[in-house]
C-alpha cells in the first residue's frame, strides 16, 4: 500500500512499518493477547537457530539543538567497522544484541550530550522454513509481545 499508493521506496516503506514511522491500532482480547505473551516469551516455543534482529533508533541533541538521527544502519555500519565486519543486525541472544547496541551508543554518546534512544528486538529464524515474527518492543521498557496468525 505505502509503495503503490503513496510512492514510498521499499526501503522507505520498511523502514516506516518496521522502525516506528507508522502507528497501527487493533481492538485484541486482553487475555488472549496475555496467552500469547507468555507462549511468545518462551524461548522452548521457538526452533533453534532463532536469531534475534535489532531495529534501533538513537537520537542526539547537540548544546546548539540540532538533533541527529540514528537508526539500525548506523548501528550496522559502526558495528562491522568497528567490531565484526560480517555483522547482519541478527545475534544469538538478546545479551549480545544489548552489547551491540551499547557500543554503538557509547560512541555516539562519547560525540555528543542529549540522547533519546529507543532498542526494538525481534526473533528470527534463519534460514526461514517456519517463522514466527515477533513485533518489535522498545527493549528497557516493554515486555508485552503481540503475536499475529
Amino acid at each position: 500500500v505505502l509503495m503503490n499508493e503513496k510512492g514510498y521506496t521499499y526501503d522507505q516503506a520498511y523502514r516506516a512499518v518496521f522502525s516506528g514511522g507508522l502507528r497501527i491500532f487493533s481492538a485484541q482480547e486482553a487475555q488472549a493477547q496475555q496467552i500469547c505473551d507468555e507462549e511468545f516469551q518462551n524461548p522452548a516455543n521457538f526452533p533453534e537457530g532463532t536469531e534475534f534482529g535489532i531495529d534501533y533508533a538513537l537520537s542526539v541533541s547537540d548544546s546548539a539543538g540540532l538533533v541527529t538521527h540514528y537508526g539500525s544502519e548506523s548501528l550496522r555500519s559502526y558495528i562491522r567497522q568497528e567490531i565484526n565486519p560480517s555483522f547482519d543486525l541478527l545475534c544469538n541472544s538478546q545479551a549480545e544484541a544489548q552489547q551491540y547496541a551499547d557500543a554503538f551508543r557509547e560512541h555516539i554518546l562519547s560525540q555528543n550530550s542529549q540522547t533519546h534512544e529507543t532498542l526494538f528486538r525481534k526473533r528470527r529464524q534463519r534460514p526461514s522454513t517456519q517463522s514466527c515474527r515477533r513485533t518489535a518492543v522498545p527493549l528497557r521498557t516493554a515486555t508485552g509481545f503481540s503475536c499475529s496468525h
